[in-house]
């Protein structure tokens, strides 16, 4: 790990912890459970590759880290559809399966560049980049179908959607890249990531500790629904 790139991970871990603080203090944590749960394990990760880099700064543990990473992002999307379409049923099955038909091509497509005996080369070069663009595609779909339907977005579901579209194709565009030209502009492609990513948190922050006039929580919520259904 170069000087640059321990700089910037020791800004990212400052940050994460800031980020986290917002989400809890703000009570933003509800709004998104699955993105608190997101963040948590990509921070203790990152902790990790910090301070034990021989044993976690290596290939095996970022691909398993990235799996486990995947999974969440999908986890994310899925929770703000139900969340944003839920009260919105012609729209909901709409995005429903919007999502499922995704889902299934993306897998489809893994799946095709996975092969029989994978190897870690062909996951990083091959399967990563499939399946960021497939989050890209999922959570631009989820931003269209919200725009076609005009509904309304609670503000912190936005701002996941405005910093993780744009990081994402960076990403993916950044994994292309090193998989159409070779390994030797790993590094460069890295720190353009790497410094996407940071800024990412950054706008996230803001979002996190961005002052709330009125909080609602969903349990609260669901009671006033309630209460003004019983009257």
């Amino acid at each position: 790990m170069s000087t640059l790139q321990s700089t910037i991970a020791v800004l990212v871990l400052v940050i994460m912890p800031i980020l986290l603080a917002g989400l809890v203090l703000r009570r933003r944590y509800d709004v998104a459970y699955t993105f608190t749960i997101y963040l948590a394990v990509v921070f203790v990760t990152d902790l990790l590759a910090v301070l034990w880099p021989g044993t976690f700064y290596r290939r095996v543990f970022y691909l398993h880290k990235e799996n486990v990473m995947n999974a969440l992002r999908f986890g994310v999307a899925l929770e703000l559809m139900y969340r944003t379409f839920r009260a919105f049923p012609s729209a909901h099955r709409t995005a429903r399966a919007v999502v499922l038909a995704l889902v299934s091509v993306a897998l489809v497509v893994v799946l095709a560049a996975t092969g029989d005996q994978p190897d870690a080369y062909t996951l990083v070069n091959k399967v990563q980049p499939r399946v960021i663009s497939a989050s890209v595609w999922l959570f631009t779909a989820l931003a269209a179908l919200i725009l076609w339907y005009r509904l309304p977005v609670e503000s912190f579901h936005k701002a996941i959607l405005l910093g993780w579209v744009p990081y994402l194709l960076i990403f993916s565009a950044a994994l292309n890249y090193v998989g159409e030209y070779g390994q030797q502009f790993i590094t460069l492609t890295n720190y353009v990531h790497t410094l996407a990513y940071l800024g990412l948190l950054v706008f996230w922050t803001r979002a996190a500790w961005a002052p709330v006039a009125v909080h609602v929580s969903a349990t609260t919520a669901r009671s006033m629904a309630l209460e003004r259904k019983a009257s």
